[in-house]
């Protein structure tokens, strides 16, 4: 509303979860842009195994059953990068 730049850093495995946000930014008529970073699942594994409060590789699939895909036309710029660290 205050024509101010808004960098909104979440994690929506769901499409109507990125619905909300999005569509706020639709409201204003504000340029929306969603990065959607991924990695293969035994990158992610790792990854986890190597953290210090590690979910575990069930919880990591139950996620990925889960997860919606991001569309392109879900926000006005769309980019996806693979191998995100």
């Amino acid at each position: 509303n205050k024509k101010q730049k808004v960098v909104y850093d979440a994690t929506n495995l769901r499409k109507d979860f990125r619905d909300r946000f999005l569509g706020l930014g639709n409201d204003y008529n504000a340029l929306t842009k969603l990065v959607f970073l991924t990695d293969n699942m035994n990158n992610i594994y790792k990854r986890d195994n190597d953290r210090e409060h590690s979910v575990g590789k069930k919880v990591l699939d139950y996620q990925e059953q889960r997860l919606e895909y991001p569309e392109v036309d879900e926000a006005d710029i769309y980019s996806i990068q693979f191998g995100a660290k």
